[in-house]
């Protein structure tokens, strides 16, 4: 049996005129306040995610798998809601044998879409933690890595999370069967290899006694993220230089610890200013 995922965005949040009063659904966003697109396809409770380029398009993906590979959908929406019909087919294009994990947006209105690519089979461990980089109007940026995919590495591995610093360069979060770590793409879509050592910057080996999340960048393009200990009882943040080097101008060494006691656990942080 085949089940079909809509991706639903609330005018409330997502719409550039809110017209409503504050915590009433923006009626004027797609007449009703939410804007529903049905791609068709077997999605297994496949999860979705979006973002608003700088010219007010929400870009959504998902994936879809026929049972062999699984297959990303990218759509656009305007501000109001209605289908981007310049962004793609119709408003929507695919990756093939892709499986996204997010979507963020650079400078000029370019989607960078990432996850892994080479992905087996529905539930496959099998994947290549891969960048995706497109257009306004649905197409691959031929000029990014080659064809507008960049692999960033060929091994078994999994991106988790990128950020985009100001003039367009890509911070990754990956981790493999050996290691977490990070890599920094250019903004020409190729790979740092000054950054940290051989292009990594390592967060830990695996199995690790630190979880490594979320990742951050401040106004000077310095680098941070937070590692939990697997016991949940201390946690620390770490910077980074633009070089993938440690800040050792920022706290104690380049981190901060906390001694949490056992009493809770951190699960986001926001840089002021």
């Amino acid at each position: 049996m085949k089940k079909i995922i809509c991706t639903i965005i609330l005018g409330l949040l997502l719409s550039t005129k809110l017209l409503a009063q504050d915590g009433t659904l923006d009626i004027s966003f797609d007449g009703d306040g939410l804007t529903m697109r049905s791609v068709g396809g077997s999605w297994y409770n496949a999860p979705s995610w979006a973002t608003i380029t700088p010219s007010d398009k929400i870009i959504s993906t998902s994936y879809t798998s026929g049972g062999i590979q699984n297959d990303a959908i990218v759509c656009s929406f305007n501000g109001n809601g209605t289908v981007n019909s310049g962004f793609g087919t119709n408003g929507q294009m695919s990756i093939s044998n892709f499986e996204p994990k997010g979507i963020s947006c650079r400078n000029q209105n370019k989607i960078i879409v990432f996850g892994n690519s080479d992905v087996n089979g529905v539930g496959s461990a099998a994947g290549k933690a891969t960048l995706f980089c497109l257009d306004s109007t649905g197409n691959y940026v031929n000029t990014f890595g080659i064809n507008g995919k960049l692999i960033l590495d060929n091994t078994y591995s999994f991106i988790t999370e990128i950020k985009i610093t100001a003039s367009g360069d890509i911070i990754c979060m990956l981790y493999n069967a050996t290691e977490k770590y990070l890599m920094k793409v250019l903004s020409n879509g190729t790979i740092d290899n000054t950054f940290g050592v051989n292009s990594k910057y390592i967060l830990g080996t695996m199995p690790s006694n630190y979880l490594s999340f979320q990742l951050d960048i401040d106004n000077s393009n310095r680098i941070f993220f937070y590692q939990a200990k697997i016991t949940f009882d201390s946690t620390r943040i770490k910077c980074l230089l633009p070089s993938g080097l440690i800040d050792l101008s920022f706290g104690v060494n380049g981190e901060i610890y906390l001694n949490l006691n056992n009493v809770y656990s951190p699960s986001v942080y926001k840089i002021l200013g």
